[in-house]
């Protein structure tokens, strides 16, 4: 059987994160996403097909040589993508996975048992994000789109699918979205209507990673699964992960992942997520990702924020991640502003350099290769190769 794997969208969702790595790539324990994906199929015996853009082939290649590979040269939708490896498929069915999802491995073995159409489900409370399943009879006989969804919990599409190859002539029957894409769920309802029968699988341990909030999460939800490693130079409390090379002097470390070959100095590391090859001095870091070759000099205050890699944090630098009011942080997407909950700092994109004494206000994005000035306060969202002054 084979799997084709969706890996060919913008992710602009995660900008600045994004920009650099495509969402399959984002960071989960020091490994990319598409990791979690692949061992998964692997031990199911499952062939992987990634449709992505030309401008990541090269990078997810890098990760993952053997696997299969077809180019979506325009971004025309999930639907498009999985028409595009038609000519891949072998089988009389196959799965079709989205890229920036992470779950339980044992979810391909749940689906892989129900016969004929399936879509996997997962409970959520925040169903304006992601596509509601209308369930009758233990059957799907709808979708509501995430537009139309009451926030209220309940199951939700979970991105993971296994079809015959009847799909493929519902996909030419697909109209153009509003967004002038052939959607995947568009598909489906046109399926439903005109008789397809889709069973659902309820898993577990699922995360889909549309905003720079959904990484920390994801992160943390597979830290609580992960074995505690080596031992190291610092006060432990609770799970840590170390990989080799780790050098830690005189600092406390809770909850937290610290990749091969980083360095921490005199700090405290809180529910965080370091790569590798970072290096933090005297300072304190809650709740956030740090990605590789970042330097973070001394006293900085890193809360509930993503900084990317090769970034260079000044010495002093603050980050604020909530407000005095308690009311919701909300980060801008394009022309729309979307809530990341009560406490999220920054998005700091790759190559970055941020003066000494820096702040930065909640909810704020820095884009790739910026500078800012000493004793600069950020309370607008910087664009790439920005230079701001004081």
């Amino acid at each position: 059987m084979e799997a084709i794997i969706l890996a060919g969208g913008a992710g602009k969702r995660n900008e600045p994160i994004s920009s650099t790595k495509p969402k399959c790539l984002l960071p989960i324990l020091g490994k990319p996403l598409l990791h979690y994906t692949a061992k998964a199929l692997f031990e199911n015996n499952i062939k992987m097909i990634i449709v992505t853009s030309p401008s990541s082939i090269g990078a997810i290649k890098h990760y993952f040589p053997d696997a299969e590979y077809v180019i979506q040269e325009k971004p025309l939708g999930t639907a498009h993508a999985v028409d595009m490896a038609r000519d891949k498929i072998e089988g009389d069915e196959f799965l079709v996975i989205n890229g920036n999802v992470i779950f339980e491995p044992t979810a391909i073995k749940k689906i892989l048992q129900q016969k004929g159409n399936v879509i996997a489900a997962a409970k959520s409370n925040a169903v304006d994000r992601y596509g509601t399943l209308v369930i009758k009879d233990g059957k799907v006989v709808g979708i509501i789109e995430k537009e139309e969804a009451v926030n209220q919990p309940a199951l939700v599409n979970a991105g993971i699918y296994k079809f015959s190859k009847d799909i493929f002539k519902f996909i030419k029957k697909t109209e153009e979205s509003v967004k002038s894409e052939y959607e995947l769920t568009s598909t489906i309802t046109t399926h439903i209507f005109e008789g397809g029968i889709y069973s659902y699988v309820e898993i577990e341990g699922w995360k889909s990673l549309q905003y720079p909030i959904d990484l920390i999460e994801a992160n943390k939800m597979m830290l609580n699964k992960a074995k505690t490693g080596r031992r190291i130079g610092a006060k432990i409390e609770g799970k840590v992960v170390a990989e080799e090379g780790v050098h830690i002097t005189n600092s406390r470390i809770k909850d937290s992942f610290i990749g091969r070959n980083s360095v921490i100095q005199d700090s405290v590391i809180e529910g965080s997520f370091i790569s590798e090859n970072v290096k933090i001095y005297g300072s304190y870091i809650k709740d956030s990702i740090i990605m590789e070759n970042t330097i973070i000099y001394p006293f900085c205050y890193v809360p509930t924020s993503v900084i990317c890699e090769n970034v260079k944090l000044g010495a002093s630098t603050l980050i604020a991640d909530e407000k005095f009011d308690e009311k919701e942080i909300k980060i801008r997407v394009g022309d729309t502003e979307v809530s990341m909950g009560k406490r999220f700092g920054c998005v700091i994109g790759a190559n970055s350099q941020i003066g000494t004494a820096t702040t930065i206000m909640p909810g704020k994005k820095i884009g790739r290769n910026c500078i800012t000035d000493p004793l600069t306060k950020i309370a607008l969202d910087v664009p790439d190769y920005k230079v701001f002054r004081s």
